[in-house]
């Protein structure tokens, strides 16, 4: 800690000046990153921030994308904390065209298809329908019934712990089509844990668009 007496001496760049009581001192610089955390009336000291309660892994941008796929994740066994992957205005390349979810194990990762269940409510203008796979039977969780158009756009929220996969407020948006809802939850049977997660269109490609996978921790 360097005193400053009568403006006598010269503060190393970064450091924060502050009162002692009795002198203006300066504190020791803190790292890249860190905040200053005040200490009542004491000296003031650089801290690394906490992790917040949403964390960005990283955002993927489709370009004729095969698929969007985030891998060596890391989930408590417990299951407390997880995922949340938000989607925005991802374009299917075929018309009618499905985009489902499939999780993976492993560092290669072996992509899980099967034992699967999906259940759905769609709200298309003034209709509804429900829809379901066979308990455990489906090769990916489905997020939508076909209704996007290459001109049109799929956006959401997923919300996941290890075995159990919600989707909640997910929504298709069509240029010349009544908008489209999707209410749908999921469940992946003989998974303990994962370590990928991965966005794929049951044909053609994911023209553009993006989507953004958050790790929660709480």
């Amino acid at each position: 800690m360097s005193l400053i007496l009568n403006g006598s001496n010269t503060p190393t760049a970064g450091g924060i000046g502050y009162g002692d009581g009795s002198n203006l001192v300066f504190n020791s610089v803190g790292t890249s990153g860190q905040v200053l955390t005040s200490a009542g009336s004491g000296a003031p000291t650089w801290t690394t921030p906490s992790a917040g309660a949403m964390t960005l892994i990283s955002t993927q941008t489709a370009s004729n994308s095969a698929s969007l796929s985030w891998t060596g994740l890391t989930i408590p066994s417990s299951g407390v904390g997880n995922f949340i992957i938000d989607l925005s205005c991802l374009v299917l390349s075929a018309s009618g065209a499905h985009l489902y979810l499939q999780v993976g194990t492993g560092l290669t990762p072996t992509w899980k298809t099967s034992g699967y269940d999906c259940n759905g409510q769609v709200i298309a203008g003034s209709s509804q329908s429900f829809y379901s796979t066979t308990s455990g039977a489906g090769i990916n969780l489905d997020l939508n019934t076909g209704n996007i158009f290459s001109y049109g756009n799929f956006s959401g929220t997923i919300s996941m712990n290890v075995n159990n996969i919600g989707v909640v407020s997910v929504t298709s948006q069509c240029a010349d089509y009544q908008p489209t809802a999707y209410s749908i939850f999921g469940y992946v049977g003989g998974v303990t844990s994962f370590t990928s997660i991965r966005l794929i269109p049951s044909s053609g490609t994911i023209s553009s668009g993006i989507a953004s996978l958050y790790a929660l921790s709480s």
